[in-house]
């Protein structure tokens, strides 16, 4: 007498065992206390080759499928380990889903829009992906457009974007070191889609500004601040390395004036103003 393993994964577990011993077949199923599960083999005891076709065939009647054997004396620990590989698939699978489902549930009770000034409109709305912030949008003259986008990551916020003009296009960006510190701010003063003035930040506070005054792509104009006004201008008129211009500023009014007349790259003149910003001094240095 031998010992025959199904390795077709059966749920009614208890229906082909009788099914089997009222045939005159001793069935022992694998794993008692937990049976009823999918994926436990039936040990069958079988006397001979026509014994094992005869359960076969019982089995397939029953379940309408064929049924594969395997000699459990070659290969009963192969079929335990496939049989606790699919079943860890498909527990794991189980737990993905799960998972996956309270994720999606927990991110429909996170809120989505609102109405700041309560008037009945809809102005504030926040884009999720996997249960975490990645934008913000606002309608901030409340006309029915969206002229604001922040964007978030990790949780924090990296970037701003506005429309000032309404024109549906973005012409001042603001750039976050933490959720609330700015490290840089850029402008678009013409509105035609390319950026003349730029703020830099340290600390929170803007500590220096550049400027395309003639709006062809390269910097002219150097500012340097100090506790919130401007200490120092320098222009390049020729947009070169060259500093043709230094203004330098106290209290927020301009003391002295530097100009580089020939280009050689040093000053030649020097002009000092008084608490009206007038010249009172002009000398060649």
């Amino acid at each position: 007498m031998k010992n025959i393993y199904v390795t077709y994964r059966i749920t009614d577990a208890d229906i082909i065992k009788n099914l089997l011993e009222k045939k005159g077949f001793k069935v022992i199923i694998k794993g008692e206390s937990v049976r009823a599960q999918s994926g436990k083999p039936i040990e069958i005891l079988i006397d001979d080759k026509n014994d094992e076709e005869k359960a076969k065939k019982i089995i397939s009647d029953y379940i309408d499928k064929d049924i594969s054997y395997i000699d459990s004396s070659k290969s009963s620990s192969k079929s335990k380990f496939w049989g606790g590989l699919i079943l860890g698939l498909i527990l794991g699978f189980i737990i993905f889903l799960a998972f996956d489902s309270l994720s999606k549930a927990n991110q429909k009770k996170l809120a989505t829009s609102w109405d700041t000034n309560y008037d009945g409109k809809k102005d504030a709305w926040a884009v999720y992906s996997k249960g975490k912030m990645i934008k913000m949008l606002y309608d901030q003259d409340f006309d029915g457009k969206v002229d604001r986008w922040a964007y978030f990551e990790n949780d924090l916020r990296v970037r701003e974007e506005f429309d000032l003009n309404g024109d549906d296009r973005i012409d001042h960006w603001v750039y976050f070191e933490s959720s609330y510190e700015i490290s840089k701010s850029e402008y678009d003063l013409d509105y035609d889609g390319k950026v003349e003035y730029q703020e830099y930040f340290k600390n929170g506070e803007r500590d220096k500004f550049t400027r395309d005054n003639d709006r062809d792509g390269h910097i002219d104009e150097w500012g340097n601040v100090e506790n919130g006004s401007v200490t120092e201008i320098k222009w390049s008129f020729n947009n070169d390395e060259i500093i043709d211009k230094k203004t330098l500023y106290k209290n927020g009014r301009k003391i002295k004036e530097f100009y580089d007349r020939d280009r050689d790259g040093n000053f030649d003149e020097e002009i000092t103003l008084d608490e009206f910003e007038r010249i009172i001094r002009s000398e060649k240095i």
